[in-house]
């Protein structure tokens, strides 16, 4: 069990301003800048004759989950390019989302316990390290912050899928 994205309640109102939104509504409803409310999506796994283990040490993500259905069904899962719930996600792995909302589009990347936002439209960043609690933002170094950066796709279709997940 999982949904697609979460839903704001102005938990950061005033950062969201730095983003294009037409309405003007920051932080507020279903979709748009992927701060950790909506990015981050509880989920349920469950397979009678496997292990369900949600508490990774890699970060999980939307992606895995047509592989992890093909594994736990037992057939073929080598078109998807996502990681295996049951096998674990590597701890080392750089996690990706984004939102577009009225056509500005908004990247994060996740690392262990850092993340950014960033939007090329409107030329903002945000970093921030999260927790248990949601984020805290402008904790990054200059370093972290680039090095973020450099793992966010330049286009979103350059992802080299191959196969395309919602037309199955």
């Amino acid at each position: 069990l999982v949904g697609d994205h979460g839903e704001a309640m102005w938990e950061y109102h005033e950062l969201d301003r730095q983003f294009s939104d037409s309405r003007p509504n920051y932080c507020v409803g279903h979709g748009g800048t992927p701060f950790d409310k909506l990015a981050r999506v509880p989920a349920a796994l469950y397979h009678p004759n496997r292990e369900s283990n949600l508490l990774f040490s890699g970060q999980p993500n939307g992606r895995d989950i047509p592989r992890t259905i093909c594994e736990g069904l037992g057939i073929d899962s080598t078109i998807f390019k996502g990681e295996d719930w049951f096998e674990g996600i590597p701890e080392d792995r750089y996690s990706i989302c984004e939102a577009t909302r009225y056509g500005t589009e908004r990247k994060a990347v996740y690392y262990k316990d850092k993340k950014i936002i960033h939007s090329k439209t409107d030329d903002v960043t945000l970093d921030a390290t999260v927790g248990p609690d949601g984020e805290t933002f402008g904790t990054l170094s200059t370093d972290t912050i680039e090095s973020l950066l450099e793992h966010l796709p330049e286009k979103w279709d350059s992802f080299d899928m191959k196969s395309d997940a919602s037309a199955m």
